[in-house]
């Protein structure tokens, strides 16, 4: 996509820019028409007012990465699922379509066959009183998955890989990358650990001795689980963890993004309460509460940092609006104690997510290294051309800007 854009418009990244936009877009329409699927058309309001005030979901979007994309794709799984087992086996074009969403995602990210195998295993079981009906759908949406990864399939072939390695990621490099037994935030200095050498050596990283090896690293099964729990509480926290881009440092030079009031913080207890509220309902959210409980599964096995974390969004915006459309409800008939509970409820996950343990004691909100290149690659270059000018003004104006 990006190479298309290039070859279009020249090599301008703000074209780039574009496409995180119409992304963006696209992320909030999905999320309407699934609230409105799912909880009726006020709670699918509140939802798209929780995602305009996300200062998290505009930070990726300005940001040249494949997050909002991923979003985007996830919600389009989420509704592409749910038309196709609304229709069961009436419609093959649905299932066909969605499908291609699926193997759509695989081009962007192969992290969803796990999820998506799951999806049709449960969807086969509760409808195995149809017979072997249920396989004219479940093969349409294999021949639509086949047909979007057919080019990345017919250039395996032709460069000597195997036919389905969409990448040269492998599961053992996984484990050894992010299980660190020292890991107390986003790996920076994952290369010296010998462990992850020995990881990329095809001969000795199988899945099992890689496993067997973070293990004994750690000392015992018992330090390992305990590292695994830490991982998991880091998810819940509110400190967006950065890797190679930090929200805090944008927000220090961003107006929109220091007053936009949406965070994981407001969002998170809001999401986790609406899923408690639909659990009545969960024969038609359970694709949605399976892809939660498959995002927490992944962090806690790789590392929860910020913009893997983004991926929460998409369920946590549909059941926090419906979470606000509860109490709105609630509220007009007053059925006060339910709405004193379910406040209690959320300021009691706010003050958990508040206390959870940073990743470490002295963290920073901005590492030294997020300023230092900062000003490496925008401030310094511009400070240096108002020097060589002697144009005081702006010289006085950048170092204002970065300070």
């Amino acid at each position: 996509l990006i190479g298309v854009t290039y070859w279009l418009f020249g090599p301008d990244p703000r074209w780039v820019f574009l496409w995180n936009g119409v992304f963006g877009l696209g992320s909030l329409i999905l999320i309407l028409i699934l609230a409105t699927r799912w909880f009726g058309k006020p709670a699918a309001l509140f939802s798209g007012v929780l995602y305009l005030l996300s200062g998290t979901i505009l930070y990726y979007e300005l940001t040249l990465l494949r997050e909002s994309l991923m979003v985007f794709i996830t919600l389009l799984i989420l509704l592409a699922f749910d038309v196709s087992r609304s229709r069961q086996v009436n419609s093959l074009p649905a299932w066909f379509f969605c499908g291609a969403v699926f193997g759509g995602s695989l081009l962007i990210k192969g992290i969803y066959p796990p999820l998506f195998l799951a999806y049709l295993a449960i969807w086969a079981v509760q409808n195995r009183s149809l017979g072997l009906a249920i396989f004219k759908p479940l093969l349409a949406c294999f021949l639509g998955g086949l047909l979007l990864l057919s080019p990345v399939i017919y250039r395996n072939v032709i460069v000597g890989t195997p036919p389905f390695q969409l990448s040269g990621g492998r599961a053992s490099t996984v484990v050894a990358f992010f299980n660190l037994p020292d890991l107390t935030e986003f790996p920076y200095d994952f290369y010296k650990s010998p462990l992850f050498l020995k990881a990329l050596d095809e001969k000795q990283n199988s899945f099992s001795a890689m496993l067997s090896e973070t293990i004994a690293n750690h000392g015992s099964t018992e330090a390992f689980l305990a590292f695994l729990w830490k991982k998991f509480l880091m998810i819940w926290s509110w400190y967006e963890i950065p890797d190679n881009t930090n929200l805090y440092y944008f927000q220090a030079y961003s107006k929109v993004l220091q007053f936009a009031p949406g965070s994981f913080l407001t969002l998170a207890p809001l999401g986790l309460m609406g899923i408690i509220l639909a659990l009545r309902q969960w024969t038609m959210i359970w694709p949605a509460l399976l892809l939660t409980l498959f995002q927490v599964a992944l962090m806690t096995a790789v590392f929860p940092i910020s913009r893997y974390r983004l991926l929460l969004y998409p369920v946590f915006l549909i059941t926090g609006g419906w979470t606000i459309q509860c109490l709105a409800e609630w509220s007009r008939q007053r059925m006060w104690t339910r709405v004193f509970t379910a406040m209690a409820g959320l300021f009691l996950m706010a003050f958990i997510m508040l206390r959870l343990p940073l990743p470490r004691p002295d963290q920073p909100r901005i590492h030294s290294g997020y300023t230092v290149a900062g000003f490496k690659t925008f401030y310094g270059p511009h400070l240096m051309a108002a020097e060589q000018t002697g144009n005081l003004d702006e010289l006085t104006e950048g170092f204002s800007g970065f300070l």
